[in-house]
């Protein structure tokens, strides 16, 4: 017995009815993406079958690419801006769905071109209702056609089988979008949120991807900065590392690659990076050290004190990483760091202490004094300030 054919998956525009897009934005957001359609600041459409993209221009003459997709049981929407069911992603919902239209310019002139003139006529014969649609077999390939012809294509369209589908092609095929509504459209600079990446984290950035949902992702060197383009998210490089073992349960599986940086386009100097990933880690384990002690649990903050400290030590080390075997540690303080003034010997006993005050009360139920405690975290700070300033100076 043949096996039943796999259901067909409605495509994005079938699914856009009024309650979806209506149900899914605020009045505030479907306001200004009527605004924006019937002002013509709607172009650069990308149709597929599970998402649409568009560019759309706001009121304050930014652009930003919005994205609607269908996920599970829901639209999902996304858009540059960075913000959440905003008005551009209303937008391309609204035009999409036929409740909005470019409004028609006042200066149309005659058909230039056979090309032109039958757009002319698909415009009004879609926006009259003197013709009847017949119903053909609604494909694919028949939507991806009727929208390509909207956008200046001339491949052969086909109608569709629901009849509100009639009024959203008229609605395509009259506006053209924003690109030829035959009035004077604001100039959009082109949008690249990658050099904009580029541009805020500099040689940092090593990778840039989209993910399934249009987010973009910048993996970078070291730290990630505080500061991002719109909707960007920023990931250390040892991050995305991290994840590769989960393969295609990763987020950034499937991911597509937007920008790579060339091959030895990392910094001038490897050892000088490498100093300041251990200073960014023995930062980290300061501020451990402190939440622990916030809590509560200073025997535990200890130890994350002890072990800023000695990444602040290996961080000031010019000729390389010692290493975090305590030998090697060892030799590499009291052989070069404390004869050449890099480290003092108050420095090196403060080490000393944490290491010896984070064993004691590792293993025991006696808390350790509230003075001790405090006067190794000071260390702490005092040693990684100091590290901070080697690494920034070389």
């Amino acid at each position: 017995m043949a096996a039943a054919p796999a259901p067909r998956i409605p495509a994005l525009i079938e699914r856009l009815t009024p309650d979806v897009v209506y149900g899914a934005f605020l009045e505030e957001a479907l306001g200004q993406g009527r605004d924006a359609v019937e002002q013509g600041r709607v172009s650069r459409p990308d149709l597929r079958l599970a998402r649409a993209d568009a560019v759309v221009v706001g009121a304050d003459r930014r652009a930003h690419r919005a994205r609607l997709a269908w996920i599970d049981d829901g639209l999902f929407s996304s858009c540059t801006c960075g913000a959440k069911r905003c008005g551009h992603a209303a937008a391309l919902g609204l035009l999409l769905l036929g409740e909005a239209r470019p409004a028609e310019a006042e200066d149309d002139k005659a058909a230039t071109s056979p090309r032109e003139a039958e757009r002319q006529r698909r415009v009004s014969r879609g926006a009259s209702e003197l013709f009847d649609i017949r119903r053909l077999e609604g494909t694919l390939d028949g939507k991806r056609a009727l929208f390509a012809a909207a956008v200046g294509d001339d491949q052969e369209t086909v109608e569709l089988e629901r009849s509100s589908m009639a009024r959203r092609i008229a609605t395509l095929l009259a506006g053209e979008f924003a690109a030829s509504t035959g009035r004077a459209s604001p100039v959009v600079p082109p949008l690249d949120p990658v050099a904009a990446l580029r541009e805020r984290v500099g040689d940092a950035l090593e990778q840039v991807v989209r993910l399934a949902d249009g987010r973009l992702v910048g993996v970078v060197r070291g730290e990630a900065p505080s500061v991002a383009a719109d909707g960007a998210i920023l990931l250390p490089a040892r991050a995305a590392e991290a994840l590769h073992p989960l393969g295609s349960a990763s987020p950034l599986a499937g991911a597509e690659v937007l920008y790579r940086a060339p091959a030895g386009a990392g910094p001038a100097d490897p050892l000088l990076a490498a100093r300041r990933d251990l200073l960014a880690l023995a930062e980290r384990k300061r501020a451990g050290g402190g939440a622990l002690l916030a809590a509560g649990q200073p025997a535990e903050a200890l130890g994350l004190f002890r072990d800023a400290m000695a990444l602040a030590c290996r961080a000031l080390d010019p000729r390389g990483d010692p290493g975090a075997e305590p030998a090697a540690l060892l030799a590499a303080i009291h052989g070069h760091l404390v004869p050449g003034g890099l480290l003092r010997e108050t420095d090196a006993a403060a080490l000393a202490r944490a290491g010896e005050a984070a064993r004691a009360f590792a293993a025991v139920t006696i808390a350790p004094p509230d003075s001790l405690v405090a006067a190794i975290a000071a260390d702490a700070g005092a040693l990684v300030t100091r590290a901070r300033v080697g690494a920034a100076t070389k």
